[in-house]
């Protein structure tokens, strides 16, 4: 996060002193500018104060800041395991936050985009042969996505026989 702050005095400034309520100083510096990376998630009240070149300090600035985390994705489960072509599969999946997930989306290696909407589980059916690298990624209530996870699901062709046998597995 890039601080930036300004002041006026009769004199000079000398000192710019930053702080955050969850982190404590952040900059105290005789400069106004910083960047800072390591903020605690949550609410800041961020304050600045300024000292000039005659040691007096000013009253001290605030703004609220809040600070969110990325959200997390699991694959729970893909059923079956190993399915064929004709194979509905069933993808369940979760996200977790500081705030509320509100898109799901799942791909396939082969397949590209099989589910982008908000619900965590969907069927999906017509896969096509072959090994499949499964993706899930989730999107928060702020926008942020979480990393990409990822299975392996097994597509073989079906045999057209229901006696379970599949064939032409490479």
């Amino acid at each position: 996060i890039e601080f930036d702050g300004e002041s006026f005095d009769d004199g000079t400034i000398v000192r710019y002193l930053w702080t955050s309520s969850l982190d404590g100083e952040l900059h105290n510096g005789s400069v106004a500018a910083f960047t800072f990376s390591q903020l605690t998630l949550g609410e800041h009240t961020i304050g600045l104060s300024v000292l000039d070149d005659r040691g007096r300090w000013s009253t001290e600035t605030t703004k609220i800041l809040l600070i969110h985390g990325a959200p997390t994705a699991a694959i729970i489960n893909i059923s079956p395991a190993s399915a064929t072509t004709t194979s509905t599969v069933r993808f369940t999946g979760s996200g977790s936050d500081d705030g509320e997930i509100v898109t799901y989306v799942w791909t396939s290696s082969h397949d590209g985009e099989l589910y982008n909407g908000t619900a965590s589980e969907f069927d999906g059916s017509g896969l096509s042969y072959g090994s499949h690298t499964i993706s899930l990624k989730v999107q928060d209530d702020h926008g942020a996505w979480s990393l990409t996870v990822t299975s392996i699901l097994i597509v073989r062709e079906h045999d057209g026989e229901d006696n379970g046998k599949d064939e032409k597995f490479p």
